[in-house]
């Protein structure tokens, strides 16, 4: 399944999504109440940087990561909630 921002007059959003651009949907969990998808830029580059984003330093995030793993690495692949994404991603 894929999804995009859409166009938004910029390269990228505020949150590092690149505007214009397909986004694929990898999967999703439960972390407690909280639905998390997986997504990835085939790119392999540019992440969103929000919540749960690699540079997460919070401690729900390294929970998160923890249980899930994530490498801290500009490789494509991010979390966020499902919250997020609906706010973000406007084409599915």
């Amino acid at each position: 399944m894929g999804a995009s921002v859409g166009s938004c007059g910029a390269t990228k959003t505020d949150k590092g999504l690149v505007c214009g651009h397909l986004f694929t949907l990898l999967k999703t969990v439960e972390f407690g109440t909280t639905t998390m998808i997986q997504i990835r830029n085939p790119w392999g580059y540019a992440e969103w940087n929000g919540d749960f984003a690699d540079t997460d330093t919070s401690e729900n995030a390294k929970t998160f990561f923890a249980e899930h793993g994530h490498p801290a690495k500009d490789d494509g692949i991010f979390w966020m909630t499902l919250d997020d994404f609906h706010s973000n991603f406007k084409n599915t």
